[in-house]
């Protein structure tokens, strides 16, 4: 969950650019950039910065029904829905691989 305007937002895209690569190839995985609001051009931005995500534009509700309040949040959901892992904040590298191995996990 992220927004244009979001500086952390921002700055964490290089991890996620890294974690779509990392499964790139594998169906069973997707990778997933809800926008927060309607502010901004978040489909420039994604092809602006090459970011291999399925852009989901004006995702508030979805946000609601993830309960995320605060930018950016990455969220993990397992193969049953459920939520596996869940991170608030700026995403540098631990953060990446928190994410990596929670998909992993939940693929297994």
């Amino acid at each position: 969950f992220w927004a244009t305007w979001c500086g952390p937002c921002r700055a964490s895209t290089p991890n996620v650019q890294r974690i779509a690569e990392h499964y790139e190839g594998n169906p069973r995985v997707g990778v997933l950039a809800v926008h927060f609001d309607d502010t901004g051009d978040p489909a420039a931005y994604v092809a602006e910065h090459g970011l291999d995500a399925r852009l989901i534009p004006n995702g508030n509700a979805v946000a609601r029904a993830y309960g995320v309040n605060a930018l950016p949040t990455f969220v993990v959901v397992g193969t049953d829905g459920t939520v596996v892992y869940r991170h608030t904040g700026q995403m540098g590298d631990r953060v990446r691989e928190e994410v990596i191995a929670a998909i992993d996990a939940a693929l297994r």
